[in-house]
């Protein structure tokens, strides 16, 4: 299983917890090898957390193309997007593979605080939600959706063995 916090986040909001990722000497890495890291979510949405630089992660799958949290210490972390007028939320996920949990727990537990502290959960919301990321939506009449239109979904497929 695992755990994780669903929030939405404006870009400023989106800056402020990428350095607060990044004070306590985490890396933010593509989900694979082939893929470029971007600091522009909208680029690329889907990241990963980890202690670990990306050229020391290892790579699994078809081709070699992803990397993975039962190999390596990372964290999921899908960034929240804003293009007007949809702002889709992000979450951070925690896999809880007894292995590497003991080195990525602490870690994610320091992430939650930060957002629990610093971003309320506003009344009937299931997530939590940056100081912008509320004004994108009382004064700009931002939509919070799951899809955004315009942002590339990274399909992986699945093969069976059957």
């Amino acid at each position: 299983m695992g755990s994780q916090i669903l929030f939405a986040a404006g870009p400023q909001d989106m800056k402020e917890l990428n350095a607060f990722i990044h004070s306590l000497g985490m890396h933010l890495v593509p989900p694979g090898p082939n893929v470029e890291y971007s600091d522009d979510e909208t680029v690329l949405g889907g990241c990963f957390i980890s202690p670990v630089r990306q050229d020391k992660l290892h790579t699994w799958g078809h081709k070699n193309i992803w990397y993975y949290d039962t190999l390596d210490p990372i964290i999921h972390f899908e960034r929240s997007v804003y293009r007007p007028p949809y702002l889709k939320p992000g979450n951070i996920y925690w896999n809880n593979d007894k292995e590497m949990a003991v080195q990525t727990k602490p870690v994610f537990q320091k992430i939650v605080r930060w957002i629990r502290k610093n971003w309320p959960k506003p009344k009937g919301f299931v997530l939590y939600a940056g100081p912008q990321a509320l004004k994108l939506v009382d004064q700009e009449n931002a939509i919070i959706t799951s899809l955004v239109p315009g942002v590339e979904l990274i399909r992986v497929p699945v093969h069976s063995n059957e």
